[in-house]
């Protein structure tokens, strides 16, 4: 669910950036810093290869903006510290990549930038506002109720998101699953306690049957 919601940011934030002023997105920012690193000259290969591949990576996953901006100052700006002590590069040039840096953080939340959100008037406000805050929720847990508002809103064919129908299509698919998990679960504590208490071994028979021949505990439904 979490990388689902992780590509409808892309696509919304895609989707925004078509009608906006602001176009520096976390992809620009990353190849400036990857710039600056090509940059440096000879020395610290190593050091330098390692966090033109993380931030590269960064590039490769979607995070809600406060978790992103964790990731950036854990990863890159503690790897670029490190580099810089044992390689300075002069004031102006140690200037610009702090200054990339903090553009890349606000970067982030390009989605939900007042002003970019503004601009755009292509969906109502009501739905506008609402998607927002569900899509840049941080949300560690499944929430039933979240997949439930998200396959609602991207009913709505003003929602005009490219992956729209694949995006519901998925999620749809995740709710009956998730709803199946939950009943097995329910199945599988009565059967223990049934077995425990030394029950109807008729009934725990038949429910036992009853579980789809095409279902692992490990992975769900096949």
């Amino acid at each position: 669910m979490k990388q689902e919601i992780g590509y409808l940011r892309e696509q919304w934030e895609q989707l925004l950036l078509q009608d906006s002023k602001e176009k520096y997105t976390k992809v620009e920012a990353v190849r400036d810093l990857n710039d600056t690193l090509m940059g440096m000259g000879n020395g610290y290969e190593d050091l330098r290869g390692d966090l033109c591949d993380v931030q590269s990576r960064f590039l490769e996953i979607s995070l809600p903006p406060e978790k992103g901006e964790n990731w950036v100052v854990m990863q890159i700006e503690e790897r670029w510290k490190d580099l810089l002590y044992r390689s300075p590069q002069g004031e102006e040039i140690e200037g610009k990549i702090w200054k990339t840096i903090e553009k890349l953080k606000k970067s982030l939340h390009i989605g939900r930038n007042p002003e970019v959100l503004s601009a755009y008037d292509k969906i109502p406000e009501a739905l506008k506002r609402d998607w927002v805050k569900l899509i840049y929720t941080s949300n560690d847990h499944f929430d039933a109720g979240v997949l439930e508002k998200l396959i609602h809103m991207l009913s709505d064919p003003t929602l005009d998101i490219p992956s729209r129908e694949r995006s519901k299509k998925n999620l749809t698919q995740l709710k009956a699953l998730a709803e199946t998990m939950h009943q097995l679960e329910q199945n599988t504590n009565f059967l223990l306690q049934q077995v425990l208490n030394g029950g109807d071994k008729e009934l725990v028979s038949e429910m036992i049957n009853n579980v789809p021949s095409n279902f692992d505990p490990k992975k769900g439904l096949l």
